[in-house]
């Protein structure tokens, strides 16, 4: 039982009465629940609560209007015959009384002796020869209010990865709900992480950035504000820059900086479930420690809301000479099923804008001799003549939940590079072991797919495609 305490206090553990005791402690996907009990101190032959009660600011905020309709039915859900008067606080005290009143009447009237810019809380009863009603509790900002937050922000990548649209809703309301004029506002607009000031006391809602002088993960944070205060917001997280020119290109994943600045990782169907980049988690599944992007589900993850993979990995942008054929290979392992990978391209890193160029089905695989743990499979596909425009990658996994709720995936190297068309065909491994096969970044590969590799043979070391 709560101790009595006044209209204006808190309730607190340091309260005489009052203690808080720890009983232990949640799980992860637990979710706290309470019981409210209605209550009346007349009973249930008093007046019942007061109904569509609403307390707004005045014009230039300087009073509060408050409105609200008594009520037809006893607290016990009767009609209710008559009521002997109403009454309302702000804050625990008495600012209007009436003894006058009937069942369903509408009251409103302006309390006009406030401090402005406070939160109050307005309470409203009824009550007759049984007693009093439920109270009836709204709060409420009173005073001139600076601007919400700016509710939604767009961004547009330029086609050459060098510019940037910015545009954004107006906040049409204060940030408290209180007097506010939208054509006040003006903005500050910050580019990070580099602190770039884009503009300031800006009066419109559209702005363009052509200021990437390096590839980076950017954002911008949005101030509005007026004379009574600012709030901030943010937009998502895009990548821009000067296109990757450089190749062969390979991300391995071990520079946890350098994928976050990079690529993009997109939860498409927004269930909480996506690529995790630095995680250690594979050790107790593969048995080892590569440093990989991994995506996993167990059954002590699932909840009503876990869907289907639809789960995107996204490169940086890529400048190809025009004329020359390319590749992308992914290195990628899973565990007990099948995955189901599609591959796409698009002048921007937004999934929706893709082509989807293939799709591939990885296989758990056996056992890598050179390391003794699960091998990885090469996933390689020919990447379209983007002709001479900058070109993204996207890498989505697909696959359905299984039976038994257990999926993990890990890719542990992206490989961008030339086609060398002139490279030979047919390539096995034989029992012998006269040649040796090694991608781009020296993993010796069992049993090469078609892609670019190393080739070792006598002694001598070449670069060839297998096809």
């Amino acid at each position: 039982r709560l101790p009595k305490i006044s209209n204006t206090a808190s309730y607190s553990p340091m309260q005489q009465g009052y203690s808080i005791r720890e009983v232990g402690e949640m799980g992860i996907r637990a979710h706290a629940m309470g019981l409210y009990i209605p209550y009346a101190a007349g009973g249930f032959d008093s007046p019942a609560a007061v109904s569509d009660m609403k307390v707004t600011n005045n014009a230039d905020g300087t009073a509060a209007n408050i409105s609200f309709t008594l009520p037809e039915k006893t607290f016990g859900g009767d009609n209710l015959s008559s009521i002997n008067g109403m009454v309302v606080f702000r804050d625990g005290t008495r600012i209007a009384y009436d003894n006058n009143v009937k069942p369903g009447q509408k009251i409103a009237f302006t309390d006009n002796d406030i401090d402005p810019k406070k939160i109050y809380r307005y309470e409203a009863l009824t009550f007759n020869a049984a007693g009093d009603g439920p109270k009836q509790t709204t709060y409420a900002y009173i005073g001139p209010d600076r601007p919400a937050a700016v509710p939604d922000a767009d961004i547009e990548i330029g086609a050459d990865f060098l510019s940037a649209k910015l545009s954004w809703e107006a906040p049409s309301t204060g940030y408290h709900q209180g007097a506010f004029d939208p054509s006040q506002t003006k903005y500050d607009i910050v580019r990070l992480p580099d602190e770039y000031p884009l503009a300031t006391d800006y009066a419109g809602t559209e702005i363009t950035d052509n200021n990437f002088r390096r590839l980076l993960s950017y954002s911008y944070k949005i101030t509005a504000k007026n004379e009574n205060g600012s709030t901030d917001a943010y937009s998502i997280s895009f990548v821009a820059g000067p296109p990757i020119t450089a190749m062969p290109y390979t991300e391995t994943f071990d520079d946890l900086a350098e994928v976050r600045n990079s690529w993009t990782s997109v939860d498409r169907n927004k269930d909480s479930y996506t690529w995790e980049f630095g995680s250690s988690f594979g050790h107790s599944v593969f048995g080892d420690y590569e440093v990989t992007a991994d995506y996993y589900l167990s059954p002590y993850m699932m909840s009503e809301t876990t869907l289907p993979a639809d789960d995107w990995l996204i490169s940086p942008p890529f400048k190809f000479e025009s004329g020359k054929q390319y590749t992308v290979t992914l290195q990628a392992r899973c565990y007990i099923h099948d995955e189901i990978f599609n591959i796409y391209t698009g002048s921007s890193s937004d999934p929706e804008s893709m082509t989807k160029l293939g799709t591939y089905t990885l296989k758990p695989g056996g056992i890598d001799p050179l390391t003794g743990s699960a091998a990885f499979s090469d996933l390689t596909i020919d990447l379209p003549d983007s002709n001479g425009k900058p070109m993204c990658i996207g890498i989505q996994l697909s696959s359905p939940i299984p039976d038994d709720y257990s999926e993990f995936v890990q890719i542990n190297n992206v490989i961008v590079a030339e086609k060398d068309t002139q490279g030979i065909s047919d390539v096995t491994v034989d029992a012998a072991g006269d040649a040796e096969y090694f991608n781009l970044q020296g993993v010796r590969v069992a049993n090469p797919a078609n892609g670019v590799y190393l080739r070792r043979s006598a002694g001598k070391v070449e670069k060839v495609y297998v096809k």
